[in-house]
């Protein structure tokens, strides 16, 4: 995969492949865009900084729904969208032309079809809100454990990692009613060290699940935090090491 697009696979809780971390893709990787999507059953995309007026961004998708995209072998069609302040949602259907063994009834073309929802966010920020109300709607598309989530942004890392980041961490309090931030950082930042690269970001990260703690009935239908969790997400930063690669700093590791 890495060989034409700079993507990664990331763990969850029930897949060790279950997310991918790229980039926006270039003019030139597009195809190759649309090939990782299809190949690798992406079902979800997450798109943030995304300007259609930038001309080092590739056109992947159509620019409406009346007229497709074709992309190499690809043709790219929108079949349904709608928006909010948040979002933008479009499910894009890529087919594609591929040879089989011709018989007397049937053509020796046949077309695969791949669908895949796409969600563009329109307001990147670093609000703890807004990111929970985005991973929201992120959740509410989950098809099964085979499908995956794909993160992607301008340098792969910094708000898609944020976001892939905290969708983990989420999934983690979800399930075992604690998380260690420090462990779930390193670890990512061991595939993908530009994730997480500030201070900040750190402590969105703090932000974000102490609000979702208060307020998981708005963010979730998970059973309740226990309030031991609830009382290291606030402390945590004051507790927690910083890990930064590009200062070459160590590792921080806890139990996650």
């Amino acid at each position: 995969m890495g060989e034409y697009i700079n993507a990664v696979l990331l763990p969850s809780l029930t897949n060790q492949s279950s997310q991918i971390l790229t980039q926006l893709p270039l003019p030139a990787t597009v195809t190759d865009f649309w090939r990782l999507v299809t190949q690798y059953n992406v079902s979800l995309i997450a798109a943030f900084e995304l300007d259609s007026d930038d001309p080092t961004i590739g056109a992947y998708i159509p620019s409406g729904s009346g007229v497709p995209l074709q992309c190499g072998p690809f043709e790219i069609k929108i079949t349904s969208g709608q928006s909010n302040e948040l979002w933008e949602e479009t499910v894009l259907l890529a087919l594609k032309q591929k040879k089989r063994k011709p018989s007397l009834t049937t053509s020796s073309l046949r077309t695969q079809e791949h669908r895949v929802t796409h969600l563009k966010c329109t307001k990147c920020d670093f609000d703890p809100g807004n990111i929970l109300t985005f991973i929201q709607k992120l959740r509410s598309h989950r098809q099964n454990d085979k499908s995956r989530i794909l993160f992607m942004c301008r340098n792969g890392a910094l708000y898609s990692g944020l976001v892939c980041v905290l969708t983990l961490l989420l999934d983690r309090i979800n399930t075992d009613h604690q998380v260690s931030i420090p462990l779930a950082v390193g670890t990512v930042k061991t595939i993908r060290p530009q994730v997480i690269p500030t201070l900040d970001q750190y402590r969105t990260l703090y932000q974000a699940l102490n609000l979702y703690c208060e307020t998981d009935n708005t963010y979730s239908n998970c059973a309740d935090v226990t309030s031991n969790t609830k009382q290291a997400v606030e402390t945590g930063v004051t507790n927690t090491a910083f890990v930064d690669n590009d200062n070459n700093s160590e590792n921080v590791y806890a139990n996650f």
